[in-house]
């Protein structure tokens, strides 16, 4: 067997691995992909929520009721769709408001 050294990586404090930063202290989201998340502006298209929807899925591990928290943004692309008008309302903004200040503060998850 051999190892390929530009693949391996032996005695390091924290690295990336399938999307998540892995440290000693445990598992923590990709900053990256936060800090898109939190710089995103409001929602003005159909293909925007459903990026930002996306967004989200790749970080539903760190989120807890990610489903309840995302309902208005289900909601807002059900009658979008029905209708082909996109129709951003005040619950969404809200709810939007809401998730990119909880995205400033997610947990860390431990290996148990």
């Amino acid at each position: 067997m051999k190892l390929n050294p530009g693949k391996c990586s032996f005695g390091v404090e924290e690295g990336r691995f399938l999307g998540v930063l892995v440290t000693k202290e445990g598992f923590k989201a990709n900053p990256e992909k936060v800090e898109a998340l939190i710089q995103m502006d409001s929602l003005r298209s159909i293909k925007e929520v459903q990026r930002l929807n996306g967004r989200l899925v790749a970080l539903n591990h760190f989120l807890s009721k990610i489903a309840d928290k995302t309902l208005p943004f289900m909601a807002v692309l059900r009658r979008s769709v029905k209708k082909n008008k996109f129709c951003w309302d005040n619950e969404a903004e809200q709810a939007f408001q809401a998730l990119t200040a909880h995205l400033c503060e997610l947990p860390t998850i431990t290996a148990p």
